[in-house]
């Protein structure tokens, strides 16, 4: 609010300095209760990949059948959320193809982070194996840049802080990348 919308004369807040803290801190309880969270994913997508879960209840849109078909997984994750089905399908080995993809799309874009994208970044991140071979590791960390430019250059927006943090927490943290530890991102 501004100080005209509070009633008051005087100011609501510094707002670089508001932001410069928003921008650089986050709660240590959250990062924990996230990389807590993300593991318990990954353990889960494994377990549905090893037993093959893929309920005969739900119609699950087949994804290309090759993980090289670039315009067709394109295709395929603008249409498609990034389901449990989809995800389990993903093999290990495919997951960093696929992460490095999404990261063209996701920094191509050029945008504030758009839900879908991030959606997809984050499940596929879910799929990626230890250790990390170098293409995966760069892809985490472009993940790590373009979201802090986001969440800079999107300040006021809550929702895109939400979505940034989330990458950062999986990309800077869970999987190391970042120059931080994990009790708060320092980032760029």
């Amino acid at each position: 609010f501004s100080s005209a919308q509070q009633g008051s004369d005087e100011p609501a807040c510094d707002v670089a300095q508001t932001n410069e803290h928003v921008e650089r801190h986050v709660n240590p309880a959250w990062v924990h209760e996230f990389v807590a969270s993300f593991e318990e994913l990954r353990v889960s997508l494994e377990a549905c990949a090893s037993a093959g879960a893929v309920s005969s209840q739900i119609t699950v849109p087949a994804p290309p059948a090759s993980v090289n078909d670039h315009q067709g997984w394109r295709r395929f994750a603008a249409k498609n959320e990034p389901t449990t089905q989809i995800l389990a399908a993903v093999r290990e080995h495919e997951a960093p193809i696929l992460l490095s993809w999404l990261t063209e799309e996701l920094t191509a874009a050029d945008d504030a982070i758009d839900e879908r994208r991030a959606a997809w970044v984050y499940g596929v991140m879910a799929r990626l194996g230890w250790p990390l071979d170098a293409d995966a590791a760069s892809s985490l960390r472009v993940v790590l840049r373009h979201a802090a430019r986001a969440r800079r250059e999107h300040a006021h927006d809550a929702e895109v802080h939400a979505r940034a943090h989330v990458l950062m927490a999986a990309a800077g943290v869970y999987f190391k990348q970042a120059g931080v530890d994990e009790d708060e991102f320092r980032l760029l």
